[in-house]
């Protein structure tokens, strides 16, 4: 099963019989304030804790693997238009043209912005589970990305529910082996610099609290500076 983004939303594809289903379960009352926002495109889903954050150019929220929305009191309204997203958990980074906002995943609470100019997403080597395309084409496979407990699509019909996932392929076993090695660090380029935004170091003091990402800048053919 894939999930493809496009104009309408999040559509789950049936790569045998081409069939499609929406993400969304139609009978949840509280997804209706999507379909307010019409001018809302979609454009990553990620996977966390067995729950799916939806990112749209507007919002984001959670669904659960049913397509009903979870963690209600959670939805995270953009301060910009985001053309791009990345996931350092328990981060999320929306890259707006003008500025990067840095969100805590739990709570939707903004915890940083990055300012630049035409600022464009490169490269995240934490990738969405799917992440959308000016085509509007298919797209990354989920299960790709879930471990081997996690669910995976199942028959369209609701009910029964989704069913439980299938033994990995080995292209999945592979991705999850290189995903033990992911870098952190994610890549963005603005009209003069490259940009590299890592997690900064912790302090030098005890803390159980994650650090906030920091960013780094270099221009073209020159060593990394301080931004």
């Amino acid at each position: 099963k894939l999930c493809v983004a496009c104009s309408t939303g999040f559509e789950i594809v049936d790569l045998e019989t081409l069939d499609t289903q929406a993400l969304l379960d139609p009978v949840d009352v509280s997804l209706d304030f999507v379909k307010r926002h019409e001018f809302a495109r979609p454009v990553s889903i990620y996977r966390i804790d067995g729950e799916f954050l939806l990112c749209y150019t507007d919002f984001a929220f959670f669904v659960n693997k049913s397509g009903r929305r979870s963690k209600k009191d959670v939805v995270v309204y953009w301060e910009g238009t985001p053309t791009g997203f990345a996931l350092h958990h328990p981060y999320v980074m929306a890259f707006d043209p003008t500025f990067i906002e840095i969100r805590h995943v739990e709570d939707g609470a903004l915890v940083q912005v990055i300012r630049g100019s035409n600022l464009r997403l490169l490269f995240a080597d934490i990738q969405p589970s799917v992440i959308n395309s000016t085509s509007s084409s298919l797209l990354t496979s989920l299960s790709q990305y879930q471990s081997p407990c996690a669910h995976s699509y199942g028959q369209y019909s609701r009910p029964p529910a989704y069913g439980y996932a299938q033994p990995m392929t080995p292209y999945a076993q592979q991705l999850m082996q290189r995903r033990a090695h992911i870098r952190d660090e994610i890549i963005l380029v603005s009209d003069d610099k490259v940009m590299a935004v890592r997690l900064a170091p912790p302090p030098s003091h005890a803390s159980d609290k994650p650090s906030l990402p920091r960013h780094e800048s270099a221009q073209y053919h020159d060593r990394v500076v301080s931004f």
